[in-house]
């Protein structure tokens, strides 16, 4: 980004350049946040359903948790 501003106009990158960086990086952001929405409704689910959380961070439901020595949220 700092080239964007660069006082010598060679370095700067052309509009055409800059709009098409911007554009991948707001997908790359998006992508990030609906990973993360992903999950937090996952999470969600299966706490509602009784999960607990191993030491991994995994969500498995209480029976497996107990066999893997998981401990409950």
């Amino acid at each position: 980004m700092e080239q964007f501003w660069s006082p010598d106009p060679d370095i700067r990158p052309s509009f055409t350049k800059v709009i098409g960086r911007l554009r991948s990086m707001s997908s790359t952001l998006q992508a990030k946040e609906r990973m993360e929405a992903v999950r937090h409704q996952h999470r969600m689910i299966m706490s509602a359903a009784g999960a607990t959380s191993c030491a991994a961070g995994v969500l498995l439901p209480r029976e497996v948790a107990a066999k893997q020595l998981c401990s409950p949220r």
